[in-house]
C-alpha cells in the first residue's frame, strides 16, 4: 500500500487492490458461520444498522477518494484478552457483525468494478469579471412650472405662461414668463439662453434666443432676474414643454419645463388677486390680437372720453348761452334805460332853455314861468340821477355781456377743437378695429 490508514492524507485509491487480502474468504465463512445463529432477539435492529454502516462506508470512501479530509484521530488500542474471555466461547456483537458484514460488502463492490457513485458537489461559481457599462447619456432635467431646474450654473424656473389660439386663420401666440437664477457662489453675468417651446411630440417651434436684463453685468448668486418670452406657434397646437437650452464651454446643456403641471405654490399664486395684474399683461403681451384689442379699447376708451369732454362743454356752453341771452337782456334794457334817461333830461333842458329865453313882461305869467321853470330844474336833477344809475346799470350789464359772451366764444371754440379730436379718435377706433377683425 502507498498511504496507510493512519496517513495524514487517508488511503490511495490504489490501496483497495490490496484490500481484499485482509480477509480471507476462509475467516469469512467461519465469521458468517458463528453469526448464522442470534443470540437472542431480533436481527431487524443488526439489519438496519448494517444498512446504515455500509452507507457510512460508502461516504467515507468517496469522501477520501475525492477530497483531501483532516488528519484521522490516533486508533484506540484495543485492550487485552483476559483468561475469562479466552476459555468462554468468543461472541460477536451486532456492531462488529455490521461492520463486518460493511467490510465484506465494499469488497464484494470492488471485486464486481462497481464503485459508488460519488455525491454531486455544487462548487461555488468562480467570480464574473465585472461588467463594464457605457456611461448613459443623461436625459435633460424635466421640471414643472413653478419649480427651478438646474441648468449648469444657472436655475430656471417658469412662473406662468399664455397661448392665445383664438384666431382660426392665422398663427397662434404665446408667451412665458420666467426666472433666471445664479446657482453659484460668485458674481457671474447670465449666459444667453435659447428658449423653445415644443409640442407632445417634441417638435421645436420658433425658438426665442434672449439674455435677461442686465447684459453682461454680474448677477449676484441666488438673485432672480425675471423675462418673459413671446412665440408664434402653429394654429390649433397646444404646447407641451418649454426647452432652455445653453453652452457651458464646450458642452451643450438642456432642461425641459413642462407646462401642463403646476406646483401647489406656484397654482396658489396664479389664483390669486394680486397675480391677476401680472397674468393680464402676460395674456396682452402674448398676441398681436390681444395688442391690437389693447390698441381698439385704449382707442375706445379715448373716443369715450373726448365723447364725455364733448357733452360736458356742450352742457356747459348752453348754460353760458343762456346767462349770455339772459346778460344780452338786461345789457339792452340798461341801454335803454340810459338813453331815455338822456332822452328825457335833453327834453326837460330844451324846455328849461325855451322858458328862459321868452320871459314874459307881464307880472303875473313871470311869476308861472318861475314855478315852471323850479318845477324843471327839479325834474332835470332827478333825470340827471336817473340817467347816472341807469348808466352805471348799463356799464356793469356791459361788462357782464362782454364777460359771458367771453366765456360763450371759448366754449365754442373749445368744442369746435373737442369735435375735431372727436373725428381723428373715431378714425383711430375704425383702424384698431380692423386690426382686431
Amino acid at each position: 500500500m502507498e498511504r496507510g490508514d493512519d496517513s495524514p492524507v487517508g488511503p490511495s485509491a490504489r490501496d483497495f487492490e490490496q484490500l481484499t487480502t485482509r480477509v480471507d474468504s476462509a475467516k469469512e465463512r467461519r465469521i458468517l458461520a458463528t453469526t448464522a445463529a442470534p443470540a437472542g432477539g431480533s436481527l431487524a435492529p443488526a439489519k438496519y444498522a448494517l444498512v446504515v454502516g455500509l452507507l457510512a462506508i460508502g461516504g467515507v470512501f468517496a469522501y477520501r477518494h475525492f477530497y483531501v479530509p483532516p488528519p484521522a484521530p490516533p486508533v484506540q488500542p484495543v485492550a487485552a484478552a483476559t483468561p475469562e474471555t479466552a476459555e468462554s466461547t468468543p461472541v460477536v456483537t451486532e456492531e462488529q457483525l455490521a461492520a463486518i458484514r460493511n467490510e465484506n460488502t465494499i469488497q464484494q463492490v470492488i471485486r464486481d468494478g462497481k464503485l459508488p457513485e460519488a455525491p454531486k458537489v455544487q462548487l461555488a461559481p468562480l467570480p464574473e469579471e465585472p461588467v463594464v457599462e457605457e456611461p448613459a447619456v443623461a436625459d435633460p432635467a424635466v421640471g414643472i412650472i413653478g419649480q427651478p431646474v438646474a441648468l449648469g450654473t444657472v436655475a430656471v424656473e417658469v412662473e406662468n405662461f399664455w397661448i392665445d389660439d383664438s384666431s382660426q386663420k392665422g398663427p397662434a401666440y404665446a408667451a412665458l414668463s420666467g426666472y433666471l437664477v445664479n446657482a453659484t457662489d460668485q458674481p457671474m453675468a447670465l449666459p444667453q439662453i435659447e428658449v423653445s417651446l415644443l409640442d407632445h411630440e417634441k417638435r421645436l417651434y420658433k425658438s426665442s434666443k434672449q439674455t435677461l436684463t442686465g447684459g453682461k453685468a454680474a448677477v449676484n448668486p441666488q438673485i432672480k432676474t425675471a423675462n418673459t418670452w413671446f412665440f408664434e406657434l402653429p394654429p390649433n397646437t397646444p404646447m407641451y414643454c418649454a426647452q432652455f437650452a445653453t453652452k457651458l464651454g464646450k458642452q451643450d446643456l438642456a432642461v425641459f419645463i413642462q407646462l401642463a403641471e403646476r406646483t401647489p405654490e406656484n397654482a396658489a399664486l396664479v389664483e390669486s388677486k394680486e397675480y391677476e395684474p401680472t397674468l393680464l399683461k402676460l395674456m396682452t403681451d402674448a398676441s398681436p390680437r390681444a395688442v391690437a384689442a389693447q390698441e381698439y379699447y385704449k382707442a375706445k376708451f379715448a373716443l369715450d372720453q373726448i365723447g364725455l369732454e364733448a357733452q360736458a362743454l356742450e352742457k356747459q356752453a348752453g348754460k353760458i348761452e343762456k346767462k349770455l341771452k339772459i346778460a344780452l337782456k338786461e345789457y339792452d334794457n340798461a341801454k335803454a334805460a340810459s338813453e331815455k334817461s338822456k332822452n328825457e333830461i335833453a327834453d326837460v333842458k330844451a324846455r328849461i332853455k325855451e322858458i328862459e329865453g321868452n320871459r314874459s313882461t307881464f307880472k303875473h305869467n313871470a311869476r308861472l314861468q318861475e314855478i315852471e321853470l323850479g318845477k324843471l330844474r327839479n325834474e332835470l336833477a332827478r333825470r340827471e340821477r336817473d340817467e347816472a344809475s341807469a348808466a352805471e346799470t348799463l356799464d356793469r350789464r356791459t361788462k357782464e355781456k362782454t364777460k359771458i359772451d367771453a366765456e360763450f366764444k371759448d366754449i365754442q371754440s373749445k368744442l369746435k377743437t373737442i369735435s375735431t379730436k372727436f373725428d381723428a379718435q373715431a378714425k383711430n377706433v375704425d383702424k384698431a378695429k380692423e386690426k382686431l377683425q
